[in-house]
């Protein structure tokens, strides 16, 4: 009778524990998909929340670069000494956070004007590239995708818009920005 006694324990011991066992993982598979869930919608939220902060840093640069071009487009500054003291002071004197790297002006005739006081080498043609094409053939700011300076070894965007003189396209107005502040800020 012990025998049996015993196994009939025993037997209800072990179904016990299964029972456990079998309820304790439906709970933590149960928990996990929640936790795992919850973890994607807060990632979610954080990469909107990120997305919207670098989107309002982006439109602060583009509104600033917008003035900087209506100021030439009004004041007609095409000569490339005054031009060049215009972008000296911008970028020296509303640079807080030195995140621009450059402000500068290429004419339709590929002759640029930079505030860093970078000299191309002969034989370079910005007409050909994305930022000045870009900006353009359009209205608005053109966005180019980052690409790292070989200078300053920095992850740089590029944003430019076109200069109206007279009704006359005379030339791209362009800023680099560093995008690590874009990362800092986020």
């Amino acid at each position: 009778m012990k025998s049996l006694k015993g196994k009939l324990v025993l037997t209800t011991c072990m179904i016990c524990v299964i029972c456990l066992g079998i309820t304790a993982s439906v709970s933590f598979f149960n928990a996990s998909g929640k936790l795992k869930s919850k973890e994607k919608e807060n990632a979610l939220l954080l990469a909107q929340k990120s997305a919207e902060q670098i989107e309002a840093w982006i439109k602060e640069q583009s509104a600033f670069l917008n003035t900087i071009a209506e100021s030439i487009e009004a004041e007609k500054i095409t000569e490339h000494n005054q031009l060049y003291n215009y972008l000296v002071f911008l970028l020296e004197n509303c640079n807080e956070n030195d995140n621009l790297y450059d402000i500068y002006y290429t004419s339709v005739e590929n002759h640029m004007v930079s505030a860093s006081g970078y000299v191309p080498e002969e034989g370079i043609d910005f007409t050909q590239r994305g930022w000045f094409s870009g900006a353009l053939n359009g209205n608005r700011i053109h966005y180019e995708a980052p690409y790292k300076d070989v200078d300053s070894g920095r992850i740089v965007i590029t944003i430019s818009r076109r200069i109206m003189i007279n009704g006359a396209v005379a030339g791209i107005l362009a800023e680099d920005i560093f995008v690590d502040t874009v990362v800092n800020i986020v």
